[in-house]
């Protein structure tokens, strides 16, 4: 799992006509409860299983999303498991930065709602961060393997 999708059932028409397509189209792994959930499971423990598991939380933000309980436990879990250099913004919808809770407010946002500026950007905008962060991960995993190589080298030479 790469990055798990937190969204207002309210808006699930953005993430299944716009959002997941898009995700597909560039083989980006997601995770999203109406597929990853698993029945019979609690769902605050399905969550954490997904968020746990995922490298990236993307948040699908609107009036909607900040208006759902749900949504807010979602966001507390990602928040307290992951940090907010996890978090990809994704405004939907014209709700005010003011009302992002405060942990997100001065993060960087990608703005589906302006429809001037930032529309016509917004997919290669989620691509690029989605690919950035999994290019530093890989990076990470490389130089981890290679310092445990050559430190087992040394054990050898010594």
């Amino acid at each position: 799992m790469d990055v798990f999708i937190t969204y207002s059932r309210k808006n699930e028409n953005f993430v299944l006509e716009e959002l997941l397509p898009l995700l597909d189209i560039y083989g980006i792994n997601f995770t999203i409860d109406f597929i990853d959930f698993e029945p019979g499971v609690p769902w605050m423990d399905n969550l954490m299983e997904c968020i746990f598991n995922s490298t990236k939380i993307l948040i699908v933000m609107s009036s909607h999303y900040l208006a759902s309980m749900n949504c807010k436990k979602e966001l507390q879990q990602a928040l307290y498991n992951k940090g907010t250099s996890s978090i990809i913004l994704l405004r939907i919808d014209s709700v005010s930065v003011k009302e992002f809770p405060k942990a997100l407010r001065n993060r960087t946002f990608i703005d589906y709602a302006d429809s001037v500026l930032e529309r016509h950007t917004w997919k290669s905008r989620v691509i690029k961060a989605l690919e950035r962060n999994n290019e530093i991960y890989s990076r990470s995993v490389s130089l981890e393997s290679k310092e445990d190589n050559t430190k087992e080298g040394h054990k050898n030479i010594i």
